[in-house]
């Protein structure tokens, strides 16, 4: 799991030019924590999943997971009036809809598999599952929306 979130944040850093280190990296949860500096920072976390088959026996017991990993966009940005978001949703350079929506759905699922060493991670590439409703977040004085995306995953643990 852990190499496959790492593969999910180096990727994002690659294909995202705004995103570093320090402004795309792990959360406990798609909450905002402790938040950058900038006006633009993605999370990933790991999500909900479900155990299906174990495979015991012949020297090697694997244990199949489904599960999934939310990716976060956050934007302070306040570019409309109070209650509006035309600007923060659409504007072509840093539209959390218009641009930044896009440009993580073809980072994670257009020509990539999350690998380690030239080996695959999971059984199937990732797979889109959902995107939140937009949510209004605040950590002190400092508003936030959020735009969270789920993909799914299946992969297997070996015990």
């Amino acid at each position: 799991m852990q190499l496959v979130l790492e593969a999910i944040v180096d990727r994002l850093i690659e294909k995202v030019d705004e995103w570093t280190l320090s402004t795309c990296f792990f959360s406990d949860a798609p909450g905002v924590g402790p938040a950058p500096p900038g006006d633009l920072f993605c999370t990933v976390s790991p999500g909900e999943s479900v155990f299906s088959d174990l495979f015991a026996g012949g020297g090697i017991e694997t244990l199949h997971e489904r599960g999934s990993v939310v990716v976060s966009v956050f934007s302070r940005l306040q570019l409309d009036g109070d209650g509006r978001a035309q600007a923060r949703w659409f504007d072509a350079r840093r539209g959390l809809l218009s641009r930044y929506k896009p440009r993580v759905l073809k980072a994670l699922l257009v020509d990539w598999e999350p690998q380690s060493a030239g080996q695959r991670l999971l059984r199937d590439p990732l797979y889109p599952v959902a995107s939140s409703a937009p949510e209004r977040m605040t950590d002190g004085d400092v508003s936030f929306v959020r735009l969270s995306l789920t993909f799914g995953m299946s992969f297997d643990w070996t015990l």
